[in-house]
């Protein structure tokens, strides 16, 4: 068995990130040759708390591609901190101290990256399926990997919920006037500014620390995940009320961030195992995730938590607030506008086949059914 270490630095990295540096010169990937063939040693984390089913994605993803590539890449996954906190997931893969990192690209918006603010999770956007056509056939995936190209990064897209749940909180949101003075956790930078605008006090948090912050009266209120998430984590026991539809995240879509170079050392057909691994397990992630929300939600009332239903008046009122910040930051930055203009652009390049179909492309319920129920 030969092997050959293109670079290994493990004391140098440990001493990096114990002071919150990250070495550039560092890379994590190994090769080695086995009977004449080469095998690739990567190091991953997951950004996702194990509460979380993104998180069960992440595992599924990477289970997928080692047992697909035959041993060829061996992806070694690490829980969420473990390596490097959660914040510094974009840092790490960009050096090579991770060969990937799986996020959501939003978080990095503030690194000088506005247009990532704009896909994948925005209030009032795409549904999952509409995201992939996007993505695939609409100029979304060429975007992003424009942007993080330019980070020495590749992005493959492997995770997808439906519709967040709402907002959780002790306090009822009837109708936006209750937004005024409410302390609320909201994920997405459009959402915050459309909160703020009516009175609200968003705030940005991790999801591993939203549960304590409720039940210690920090949060009013908080936007989580899924009905499935929110009852895996426990916020009914802790929350009496839940405002909904999930106005601010039709969706969320997330994936691993690949170092360069550890992308281009491998051969072209373990490049495509990975991409077609990445499109089962958004699939597989939707359904997965959707049926396990009809169980919770069913939970979830048992528990006694109070649905309030914003009326149309109020979910406009949001709208144009979630708009305003779009425009606003489509005029300052120049790929925020590119990105601005593909992603809602889409909805009209849609339009006339969505409209063809009626209720009946993306799912509906009927008004009857067949009479063959006991």
């Amino acid at each position: 068995m030969k092997k050959i270490v293109l670079f290994t630095a493990t004391f140098i990295c440990s001493l990096a990130l114990i002071f919150g540096a990250v070495a550039t010169s560092v890379q994590a990937f190994e090769v080695k040759e086995i009977e004449g063939q080469k095998v690739y040693k990567w190091k991953a984390q997951s950004i996702w708390p194990p509460t979380l089913t993104l998180a069960d994605s992440d595992k599924k993803f990477v289970e997928l591609v080692n047992k697909l590539s035959n041993g060829r890449l061996q992806i070694e996954l690490h829980p969420s901190g473990s390596i490097v906190p959660y914040k510094e997931h974009f840092d790490a893969v960009k050096a090579g101290v991770l060969d990937m990192a799986s996020d959501y690209p939003g978080y990095w918006s503030g690194k000088g990256m506005p247009a990532l603010d704009l896909l994948f999770s925005v209030a009032f956007g795409h549904n999952p399926m509409d995201n992939d056509l996007w993505w695939w056939h609409y100029g979304g995936r060429d975007l992003l990997l424009e942007i993080y190209g330019q980070n020495n990064m590749h992005y493959i897209v492997e995770n997808v919920i439906s519709m967040e749940s709402g907002i959780r909180s002790n306090k009822p949101i009837r109708s936006v006037e209750d937004f005024k003075g409410l302390k609320v956790r909201m994920g997405t930078k459009p959402a915050q500014y459309a909160v703020r605008k009516l009175g609200g006090r968003p705030l940005t948090m991790a999801t591993s620390e939203i549960y304590t912050a409720l039940e210690r009266g920090t949060l009013d209120g908080a936007e989580l995940a899924t009905p499935a998430d929110d009852y895996r984590t426990g916020v009914h026991e802790i929350t009496k009320y839940n405002a909904v539809p999930g106005w601010h995240q039709p969706m969320c879509a997330c994936g691993f961030a690949i170092n360069k170079k550890s992308w281009d050392a491998l051969p072209e057909d373990l490049q495509e195992l990975m991409e077609v691994a990445g499109r089962y397990t958004y699939w597989w992630s939707w359904s997965r995730v959707e049926a396990a929300n009809v169980e919770a939600m069913k939970k979830l009332k048992e528990a006694g938590i109070e649905i309030t239903v914003y009326s149309p008046e109020d979910l406009d009122k949001l709208r144009s607030g979630v708009y305003e910040y779009i425009e606003q930051l489509a005029a300052k930055d120049p790929m925020a506008k590119k990105m601005a203009e593909s992603y809602w652009g889409f909805f009209k390049w849609y339009e006339e086949r969505r409209t063809a179909m009626g209720p009946f492309g993306w799912g509906y319920t009927p008004e009857n059914l067949p009479n063959i129920f006991e």
